[in-house]
């Protein structure tokens, strides 16, 4: 992969920048190509200008052109980083994650945390409660959350309705908020959503459903 190429590509975002930069483009109408802020164009200049101990971004994209045309081994530099990059955010996640669940555990409100690949991290006793789940919440982590959510929406008016919406969320990756759903027990339940990120990829799906008082 080239260290400045502009064809797509498992580009990352600072290569995306520097490619663009390559081509002439100013911050404001990188921001417009890369769906981004002006203002995190400007953040990932600054890690740009460290990786390559540079001062401006002319040098900077010199430096990149020429790395590219001698053929140095970039890619390889790159995943090395990225790894050592991820095993720290993982580890990070996994205790800031430890704290997080012993303080949704005893919340009255559902909460069901999601990995990546739509498998149960956490859920709360108010999830099964409100979901009329028997089993035990340590004894959901590990299972499917997509079969348990097929299950879960037999309980809405609207079953397609739900999963259709359900599969939206996750596939736009924004965040949302106060989304009420009716139950068939006449009853209506407000849904939160949140993308868990890491290094700008999704590595998990945390939902949170309130009851609303009739």
């Amino acid at each position: 992969m080239a260290v400045v190429s502009a064809k797509p590509g498992r580009l990352t975002r600072e290569d995306q920048i520097l490619a663009l930069a390559a081509e002439g483009l100013t911050d404001r109408q990188m921001a417009a190509r890369l769906g981004i802020s002006a203002e995190t164009i400007a953040s990932y200049w600054r890690r740009i200008f460290a990786r390559f101990d540079a001062m401006s971004r002319t040098e900077v994209v010199a430096r990149a052109l020429q790395k590219e045309a001698q053929g140095l081994t970039e890619e390889r530099e790159r995943l090395l980083f990225e790894i050592a990059e991820r095993q720290r955010v993982e580890r990070l996640l996994q205790q800031s994650n430890q704290r997080l669940f012993v303080l949704m555990d005893s919340l009255p409100s559902a909460v069901l945390f999601e990995t990546e690949d739509r498998k149960v991290k956490f859920c709360n006793e108010s999830f099964c409660r409100i979901f009329s789940h028997k089993a035990l919440p340590k004894t959901l982590v590990g299972r499917d959350a997509i079969r348990m959510t097929k299950d879960a929406a037999l309980g809405f008016t609207d079953t397609i309705g739900f999963l259709r919406r359900i599969d939206e969320i996750i596939a736009s990756g924004e965040a949302v908020a106060g989304e009420r759903i009716q139950r068939t027990n006449g009853s209506w339940l407000e849904r939160d959503y949140v993308p868990i990120q890491a290094n700008e990829e999704v590595v998990g799906h945390l939902w949170h459903y309130r009851e609303i008082p009739r």
